[in-house]
């Protein structure tokens, strides 16, 4: 079932104004989509011309597009990352969407949402009948190094830099995480002693 999946995603920023509203959600959600199955062109082209809301950018309009979509897929996974980054009230109408995609969804599971996001209150209440993973800093320790590991192998082929100053920066981008990860493991052992 799961083979078989599509999935689409929106990385949010909190510097990028691009990258933080319902809208964007919305309109990066619906591209990708359409990528998947340009069959839906037609149909949502006819549904704009059928509304009573002409402006494509119409938040309302946008938001039943992308509900119509969701509803005519088998297996869709909606991935948003970084939702914490938005500001609370884009935030809100974020979580009313998901709410809403889901609910419709429910008897059928046609269609997921993985979400990441650090806990927020309004975030944590909105989702909290969803299964949740709570995810540390030790838990990505090492997919940090091995992520490191792979980019700086390939910047020393790319810039045909030595094995010394390929270790270099390793190091270098290895002790950020690690002196956070040790702020926190301090910060941690305060809270339980």
């Amino acid at each position: 079932m799961f083979a078989e999946a599509q999935v689409v995603y929106f990385y949010c920023k909190c510097n990028d104004h691009r990258r933080r509203t319902f809208e964007a959600v919305i309109r990066t959600l619906i591209i990708q989509i359409l990528d998947l199955s340009p069959a839906c062109l037609d149909y949502l082209y006819e549904k704009m011309i059928a509304s009573s809301e002409r402006q494509a950018n119409s938040p309302n309009l946008l938001q039943e597009l992308l509900e119509e979509l969701c509803t005519n897929h088998d297996l869709l996974c909606m991935c948003i990352d970084g939702l914490d980054e938005c500001d609370p009230s884009e935030r809100g109408l974020i979580l009313s969407l998901i709410r809403r995609i889901t609910k419709a969804s429910k008897a059928d599971q046609s269609v997921r949402f993985f979400v990441t996001a650090r806990k927020e209150n309004d975030i944590e209440r909105s989702l909290s009948s969803m299964i949740r993973l709570n995810i540390k800093a030790h838990h990505v320790e090492n997919d940090i190094q091995l992520y490191v590991k792979a980019q700086t192998v390939r910047l020393r082929d790319r810039f045909a830099f030595g094995a010394v100053k390929e270790q270099e920066i390793r190091e270098k981008l290895s002790s950020k995480p690690q002196g956070k990860l040790t702020r926190l493991k301090a910060a941690e052992a305060k809270c339980t002693s």
